[in-house]
């Protein structure tokens, strides 16, 4: 079937693969099909414990395919395939890691566990949501996203807003006997569009600016009756300095202006989603550790350089680990830049780097004081 939706098979085939090496496995719904695999690793003591986090989920085909979405061809060291970035690279990438590790017969201080989950590209609630809410947690958190081999230590938050203008319907005639929704809502876009540059002036120097997006617009019901209803729905990115509600105060302080102006105006608005900007310190285990197990990538070792520390300007389950009290980073060999077009491809080298690389992390991690 077209993505998203429907992990359960992904979750077979994973809990499979992890049951051959002995590695503790449980596969857990939120509904039917949509599914998580939770793989643990147990350590020998209470030492610090590490969660890997990966998403099952992928966006949907979309148009202007060259190769099969779904045929995972190989050409030119690169494996093409819905997903094949973002990030079934990741969660491959940390399987093949724990498989190494537990073929290994070393033993962790702290427990290593695997979290394969559903819902995250819709940012509902069927996948590390319903996993946090289910009580799972570790000392700290490597989100595998696509980051092409760099370690991101921060991240852009959001807030997604619906914005409803409220008028009264009037013959398309006598326009002056209604309250045009439609004009209210030009005069709260026209203010919007005045917080732009302010926003611009905010910098960080991992992440992009902040910025507002006015994605849907709907408005009126017939061209010859004066429009009651408008409604909007913004997205809202913040940077790690702002939190949505300081987000949602200056959207609110627009609202209240045009209350209080001469013409009529009425407006409601509902919070659709929002997740808070995090950043980490670049000192942190969590950077050091993956620094280090660098030297074990094939490719950075022949580079001869150290992944380099940047920030992503996307969202990702990374910011509920980190809202959950969990220090997390994020880390994978799929690149943001190919992720959710047409020909999404992996490049097969860095997969294997990056498998390495976690692997030698996981056991750093695992293995030293608490974080």
């Amino acid at each position: 079937m077209n993505p998203p939706g429907n992990e359960r098979a992904c979750c077979d085939v994973l809990s499979d693969y992890f049951r051959t090496v002995g590695i503790q496995t449980e596969i857990i719904e939120y509904e039917k099909g949509r599914a998580n695999v939770v793989a643990k690793i147990r350590g020998k003591s209470d030492g610090p414990s590490l969660l890997l986090n990966g998403h099952l989920d992928t966006v949907s085909i979309g148009e202007g395919w060259h190769k099969d979405p779904f045929g995972g061809e190989v050409e030119d060291g690169k494996m093409f395939g819905r997903g094949t970035s973002d990030m079934k690279s990741g969660v491959a990438a940390v399987a093949a890691s724990l498989k190494s590790i537990a073929e290994s017969g070393v033993e962790l201080d702290g427990d290593l566990i695997f979290t394969a989950v559903a819902d995250e590209e819709s940012f509902g609630p069927a996948g590390t949501k319903y996993l946090l809410e289910k009580g799972i947690r570790a000392d700290a958190a490597i989100v595998t996203e696509p980051t092409d081999l760099q370690i991101e230590i921060a991240q852009r938050g959001i807030l997604w807003l619906n914005v409803v203008t409220e008028g009264r319907a009037a013959h398309g005639g006598r326009p002056w006997l209604g309250v045009n929704a439609i004009q209210q809502m030009v005069d709260f876009l026209t203010e919007l569009r005045n917080l732009e540059p302010k926003l611009a002036k905010r910098k960080h120097d991992l992440v992009l600016s902040p910025s507002i997006n006015v994605g849907t617009i709907k408005g009126g019901t017939r061209v010859n009756i004066v429009a009651s209803s408008c409604s909007v729905e913004i997205d809202r990115r913040t940077i790690p300095g702002e939190t949505t509600k300081q987000a949602l105060e200056e959207i609110d302080e627009i609202l209240q202006k045009l209350r209080a102006g001469v013409r009529p105006f009425k407006a409601t608005f509902e919070i659709l989603a929002d997740s808070d900007a995090f950043e980490i310190p670049r000192d942190h285990r969590l950077v050091e550790s993956l620094q280090e197990a660098a030297h074990y990538g094939n490719g950075i070792e022949q580079a001869q350089q150290q992944p380099k520390i940047t920030g992503k300007d996307a969202t990702s389950d990374a910011a509920l680990l980190f809202r959950a009290g969990m220090p997390t980073l994020l880390f994978g060999p799929g690149q943001y830049k190919v992720s959710h077009t047409s020909d999404e491809y992996v490049e097969l080298d860095k997969l294997a780097s990056g498998t390495k690389i976690l692997a030698a992390s996981s056991l750093l991690l695992t293995s030293a004081q608490k974080m």
